[in-house]
């Protein structure tokens, strides 16, 4: 995740670096216990997903949260190449 993000953040279309961004801000300017209230109560109850145990909802939103912050990592490796 965190060399997806981190790339599309140096791309040239502004659609995906805008999603991107907003992506990065979401991740990194909430808690994670907060993102992990959201992936286990919210989500499902709004869009009707099961995500399955709760292993795997932990899972998924460390993922998420790490991915976000490493991304800035890999964006900053992809500048020094520059």
């Amino acid at each position: 995740m965190a060399f997806i993000a981190g790339h599309s953040s140096l791309s040239t279309n502004p659609l995906l670096r805008g999603f991107t961004a907003l992506y990065v801000e979401i991740f990194r300017g909430t808690s994670l216990i907060v993102q992990i209230f959201w992936l286990y109560y919210a989500v499902p109850m709004l869009f009707n997903i099961d995500l399955g145990s709760n292993w795997w909802v932990g899972v998924i939103a460390i993922g998420l949260n790490y991915g976000a912050y490493m991304s800035e990592v890999c964006a900053q490796l992809g500048l020094i190449h520059r």
